[in-house]
């Protein structure tokens, strides 16, 4: 049974621990601190392992999706698809939700995509290894739900 609670500073370890395995460039420990202390961060716990995260900020009715991670070994069960939908109904009421994705993650692109995210740009060098990110965003009108069970309408 999978459970998706609001993150809290004894998680750090272990989303520490996800960003590592998940990413080339993690974000460094106190940054991730940060964001469970001050933004929207989210985990995905099966049964007593926390298997995935997700965090995002909101400023001025804009939502940005910073990092999502599954664990490698819980992958293709959902947890990436869940975490993402709990995020988009906590981020309800922006008017736009936006994110990097790696040119090359075929998977999270194809997630966001899932979900009503279009690429709207390109950013070329966006790594330190030279790789280009797509930014994908979601604009919502308020108040509707859409047909991924999202709030807002995309338009």
């Amino acid at each position: 049974l999978m459970i998706i609670r609001d993150a809290l500073p004894k998680d750090l370890e272990d989303i520490v621990r996800l960003e590592k395995i998940s990413f080339t460039y993690p974000y460094p420990p106190h940054c991730l601190g940060v964001l469970i202390r001050h933004a929207l961060c989210l985990v995905a716990f099966e049964g007593n392992q926390l298997v995935g995260y997700a965090t995002a900020t909101l400023d001025q009715g804009k939502g940005h999706i910073l990092s999502m991670a599954v664990d490698p070994a819980f992958r293709r069960r959902g947890i990436g698809t869940a975490l993402l939908k709990a995020l988009l109904n906590r981020l309800k009421g922006v008017d736009t939700i936006l994110l990097e994705v790696r040119e090359g993650n075929e998977a999270g692109r194809h997630l966001y995509g899932s979900q009503g995210f279009m690429v709207t740009g390109r950013m070329l060098n966006y790594y330190p290894d030279g790789e280009g990110a797509l930014v994908m965003s979601k604009r919502f009108k308020h108040g509707d739900v859409d047909k991924h069970g999202n709030v807002g309408v995309c338009s």
